[in-house]
């Protein structure tokens, strides 16, 4: 087991009650070596119930299972968003400057020997049980699973890098026979090597050079970590078999404790 890859799960948690147990089942269902898995939830300025849903999933379905370690910790940043709000422009500003507070502080503070740091978001509602060991055994610097919610991509302003040109996800199928497949951008829900952050890339958000270097473009933490990456020479690719579920980003689900 020496052999095997250290897994450091980062999970921020926002008003995500309602769909928190999920995401946990779905982590356990990994067909991963739990012994090398580190999970760390961080939740922030939440106004409904996320404190009490994760403190059961920590005590009672996750501590069941022989994992590395487990951990979790509230912080109070002082940003507080409807959770049916959170993809709305108008709050971005301040929505991504509360993610890239939790997102580095999870660097900094419990990557430690870790390999890999493997965000995932709190309200999905299905992860292939395989994503995890294959993309580790692709070993590439970071990769990002197919995101879905409601059956459409919810990475739609990602487009993969096939022969030096910009290819959207949705028509990625029709040129490309693949697991995983060169990007040039990604979202935050990635599997990303331990080197890139030893580089010393952090999370940051707002306007960068576009790929011509000209344009200004507005990019939120997770494709302005990336690419700032890709500018390092790190390798960025996606999956186009691991599909993840996403819960439906507008309403509320029910609790039912």
């Amino acid at each position: 087991m020496s052999d095997v890859k250290k897994i450091l799960i980062g999970i921020p948690v926002k008003n995500c009650g309602a769909w928190l147990e999920t995401t946990v089942r779905q982590i356990i269902n990994l067909n991963y070596y739990k012994e090398s898995i580190s999970i760390v939830f961080i939740e922030n300025d939440s106004e409904d119930y996320s404190h009490n849903v994760l403190e059961y999933c920590v005590d009672k379905l996750l501590k069941k299972h022989a994992y590395r370690s487990i951990s979790y910790e509230r912080k109070q940043l002082g940003f507080h968003l409807p959770h049916e709000s959170r993809h709305d422009f108008r709050h971005a500003s301040g929505r991504m400057n509360s993610l890239k507070v939790i997102r580095n502080y999870i660097v900094d503070t419990h990557l430690k020997d870790n390999d890999y740091l493997w965000w995932v978001d709190a309200d999905y509602a299905y992860i292939p049980p395989n994503f995890l060991i294959d993309a580790v055994n692709f070993d590439k610097d970071i990769i990002m699973p197919r995101v879905e919610v409601d059956g459409s991509n919810y990475d739609g302003m990602t487009c993969a890098d096939i022969d030096g040109i910009e290819v959207k996800i949705h028509e990625v199928a029709k040129r490309f026979d693949c697991d995983f497949y060169p990007m040039v951008i990604v979202e935050c829900a990635s599997l990303i090597s331990r080197k890139v952050f030893d580089y010393g890339l952090r999370y940051d958000s707002g306007l960068l050079k576009g790929n011509d270097g000209i344009t200004d473009h507005f990019y939120q933490e997770g494709p302005h970590f990336s690419h700032r990456a890709k500018l390092a020479g790190f390798t960025l690719y996606g999956s186009l078999k691991h599909v993840i579920i996403h819960q439906s980003i507008n309403g509320m689900v029910p609790y039912n404790p």
